[in-house]
């Protein structure tokens, strides 16, 4: 008795290996989805209390959990600045904390301090 989507006189079922393919491939996205969220939570969660960081998150994960926007504050000019994510030529697995330098205040410039990282959004907050 032939087993799986193959039958020895009608050939291979294309279409329903396609479609179970696309299945198993949404629900490991629905779970990658759902941890990357639930790690945003955890890192916006310390960031908003100023408590360590015991990780660092990745901008790809940022990107899948839909927090692309980075929030941060010049310390020295308090001026607040945000990044879209996923505009950035950066490796989505480089982390959130790399970009530290590259958001360095422009106005403090030469001498700017690191910028603080305030949060990731769903959307932006000052457009």
């Amino acid at each position: 008795m032939p087993t799986g989507p193959h039958h020895p006189h009608m050939g291979t079922n294309e279409r329903r290996l396609d479609m179970l393919e696309k299945r198993v491939r949404d629900a490991v996205s629905e779970v990658a989805e759902r941890d990357a969220r639930r790690i945003v939570a955890i890192w916006n969660g310390r960031r908003a209390k100023g408590r360590e960081l015991w990780f660092h998150l990745r901008i790809g994960a940022a990107i899948a959990a839909g927090h692309p926007w980075l929030t941060f504050i010049c310390p020295a000019c308090q001026q607040i600045g945000e990044i879209d994510l996923r505009k950035l030529d950066r490796h989505p697995a480089s982390t959130i904390e790399s970009l530290v330098l590259s958001l360095s205040c422009r106005r403090c410039q030469p001498s700017a301090p690191f910028v603080k990282l305030l949060g990731l959004t769903k959307l932006s907050t000052y457009r």
